[in-house]
């Protein structure tokens, strides 16, 4: 045996995948068709770190390790992120038969392995087989590489076209799963040298694979950690949005001029006051008014600046949400975000009042 740091990390990123997945699967908490392909992402990840610290570390020899233990998981993991992904973005979506062909490209590989492990077990390899099979390996690497950067680039057109369609919609932010697919695309890279390395036997690549066995196990902690966090944000933005929907924030403003009636009608009864993009540049360009215009009239008319009016309208928003009966299971973040609030910042100087108002809730 031969143990490092470095396979010592894979070792730990690989039991933590498992105990991610372990609890996602098994919980009733969990139920959601995102959080199932995420908990399959993370197992996938940890199962294919597992395979090869046990090849690295000489648990296994290179035969046990090909003829019982490997798996093409390459070709598996970034199906199971895609899906991840597209049921993260819109949770009502349904698997089309297209979808499920993207899982040919591991079934063909996964046979193909099947069917070796089956002629190595009964002893009937020839010369032939042998040679094909030592191909297969960089055919499947490679293979695996072209089809994560394609699917990575639909990825990255799916999160935009979701943002494009809701950008005045108050939504769970999804720049994080930007940011995943992003290191996706940057581990690939690694993955790409790594193989090139090796095919050309100029250098090893074994370096560059530590790398990227290493950086997988801080994946599995992102997206157990983060992954699990966005979707219990996001259901309590989702739950607070169909009870605030059917309320009404209570606000009597003196309005008195045309373009500040125009204003109040955009901004309060059409509650765009709930998107965080909201800027004063926006409502201006909607209203056809310049924004130094805009801006004089709300402080005339209004007695107070843009920030300071929104973030009223907000706080009421917030304060509407707290009334929900099922608010005990919600934190003041979510609710401050579903109010349209984009931080925590805002929120502080009217945090007192609002834990007040919720405290009661929590005690339920």
């Amino acid at each position: 045996m031969s143990f490092n740091l470095y396979n010592i990390v894979m070792l730990v990123g690989a039991i933590q995948g498992i105990v991610f997945s372990s609890i996602i699967f098994l919980s009733s908490k969990y139920r959601n068709k995102s959080l199932f392909f995420l908990a399959a992402l993370i197992l996938c990840i940890a199962l294919n770190n597992l395979q090869y610290f046990l090849l690295d570390s000489a648990v296994i020899t290179v035969q046990e390790f090909f003829g019982i233990f490997y798996i093409p998981l390459s070709t598996l993991s970034i199906v199971l992120f895609f899906f991840y992904v597209k049921f993260f973005l819109v949770p009502e979506s349904k698997m089309t038969s297209a979808d499920i062909q993207l899982f040919l490209p591991f079934l063909l590989f996964l046979s193909l392995t099947i069917f070796y492990k089956t002629v190595l077990a009964l002893d009937l390899m020839t010369e032939g087989i042998t040679y094909f099979f030592s191909k297969l390996i960089f055919i499947h690497e490679i293979a695996a590489l072209l089809y994560s950067v394609t699917l990575l680039i639909l990825i990255f057109s799916k999160i935009l076209h979701f943002e494009k369609l809701n950008k005045n919609c108050f939504l769970p932010k999804v720049n994080w799963l930007k940011y995943t697919a992003a290191i996706s695309l940057f581990l690939c890279f690694i993955y790409a040298f790594s193989i090139f390395k090796d095919i050309t036997s100029s250098a090893s690549g074994s370096n560059f694979f530590y790398f990227l066995w290493i950086s997988q196990s801080f994946v599995i902690y992102w997206l157990g950690h983060v992954g699990i966090y966005k979707y219990g944000l996001a259901e309590d933005q989702q739950i607070n949005k169909q009870y605030a929907n059917s309320q009404k924030v209570s606000v009597s403003l003196p309005f008195k001029k045309e373009h500040i009636s125009a204003f109040e009608k955009f901004v309060v009864v059409e509650k765009n006051y709930l998107n965080s993009e909201l800027t004063l540049d926006m409502v201006a360009e909607n209203l056809g008014l310049s924004k130094s215009y805009l801006s004089r009239m709300i402080n005339a008319e209004l007695r107070s600046s843009y920030t300071d009016y929104i973030n009223s309208l907000r706080v009421e928003e917030a304060k509407l949400n707290i009334q929900n009966p099922k608010s005990n299971k919600f934190t003041l973040i979510a609710i401050g975000l579903e109010a349209g609030f984009n931080s925590k910042s805002p929120l502080i100087p009217h945090s007192k009042n609002l834990l007040d108002l919720h405290l009661p809730n929590l005690k339920k």
